[in-house]
């Protein structure tokens, strides 16, 4: 017997209020886990579901989340936000049960920067600041989309690609942390 480890490649499509809301998410093999870099800034919420499919709906109902695991021994989802190049990677699993999901962002869901709200009006993507359609908390934009703010020690050539919530800010050298205080 030989294990076949795959990807699942899943769009999926929501309707509200006659607007189409696309989330693609891609799934894992099993026996997996997310592993965050800070789990006390990034975890949304840990929930029981009877299914993945609910732990991927629960992800893409929270604007923020952007990664999520799922255990369907346990039926524990837990949600987060981040991804995986800047706040955290996918490990093996105590639980040969587990799997990673992750919602895909691409520049199209992300064409309604810098126009009025009315453009991204409830867009998952993107809100409304000041008249103006602009990256949700703890994103920044990157000229095409919004990414994920770096946590310590993450990359960085400006203070907008940290987590300032956190009061982290562009040192010296290019990565995100604390101002020491003398």
């Amino acid at each position: 017997m030989f294990c076949l480890q795959v990807s699942v490649l899943l769009l999926l499509l929501f309707v509200r209020n006659t607007q189409t809301i696309e989330s693609l998410v891609t799934l894992n093999e099993t026996g997996t886990e997310f592993a965050p870099i800070d789990e006390d800034a990034l975890l949304l919420g840990i929930y029981t579901f009877s299914t993945n499919t609910k732990c991927i709906y629960a992800c893409h109902s929270n604007c923020f989340c952007r990664i999520f695991d799922y255990d369907s021994v346990s039926y524990r989802c837990r949600l987060f936000e981040g991804d995986l190049q800047t706040t955290g990677s996918i490990i093996n699993s105590n639980s040969s049960t587990s799997l990673v999901g992750q919602i895909i962002l691409s520049p199209m869901l992300f064409a309604a920067y810098g126009q009025p709200c009315s453009a991204c009006f409830n867009s998952r993507y993107l809100t409304c600041v000041n008249g103006t359609c602009d990256c949700l908390q703890h994103t920044y934009w990157t000229g095409s989309m919004c990414a994920s703010q770096n946590l310590r020690g993450g990359q960085c050539s400006s203070s907008n690609q940290c987590r300032a919530d956190l009061n982290y800010t562009c040192l010296q050298f290019f990565q995100c942390g604390r101002k020491k205080n003398n």
